[in-house]
């Protein structure tokens, strides 16, 4: 005897079959929420803890950009010589410490203009017979030959190696005054053969 033919295949036999489905998956819904969740043993999270600092480190670091030819050659310019004499050096190596290149770039900038300005009008105004003028004269341009230097510094960490070629080229040609130029002429090749 078939079981299937004892049961009537009325439309309430149909409804209490689907509603018995249904609460079959619903009670498997329930059983699989109340299963414990699979937790990473401790390991496991610290290794992947540990890939996402070295990834964050990587691109922090982004060895693919290159280093700059100044940080290459360990040039670190430093103004504390000239820090006592002038406010504005102070302020300028403050920009240098906290990679405030663009700040700095602009104050040189126009110092240096002054620099160059007020010397060739003493070389044309004197003939530096007088000491203190001669003096004078010579802590001009011990200056603006420091600040020459800084300012091929930051010309180079702000990727302007078109002017910091012409820079280190005019600074390399004062003999007298020139206190970097063996790192000067290694900058000057190693920019030369980035071109």
């Amino acid at each position: 005897m078939n079981i299937q033919q004892e049961i009537p295949n009325d439309e309430l036999t149909q409804r209490i079959a689907s509603r018995l489905g249904e609460r079959q998956q619903k009670l498997q819904c329930m059983q699989e929420w109340d299963r414990p969740v699979r937790k990473f043993p401790l390991s496991h999270t610290l290794a992947m803890l540990s890939v996402a600092a070295c990834v964050t480190l990587i691109l922090m670091v982004a060895p693919w950009r290159g280093v700059s030819p100044v940080d290459e050659l360990g040039i670190r310019p430093d103004l504390t010589e000239f820090r006592s004499g002038m406010s504005q050096m102070t302020e300028i190596q403050h920009l240098l410490e906290t990679s405030e290149y663009e700040e700095a770039l602009l104050q040189i900038e126009q110092m240096l203009q002054s620099y160059d300005t007020e010397i060739e009008e003493m070389n044309i105004e004197t003939n530096h017979q007088d000491e203190a003028v001669k003096y004078e004269y010579y802590m001009m341009c011990s200056m603006a030959s420091e600040l020459r230097w800084i300012y091929i510094y930051l010309l180079v960490q702000t990727e302007r190696n078109g002017e910091a070629l012409k820079q280190l080229k005019h600074y390399i040609d004062d003999e007298e005054y020139a206190e970097h130029k063996e790192l000067a002429v290694a900058l000057l090749r190693k920019l030369e053969k980035n071109k």
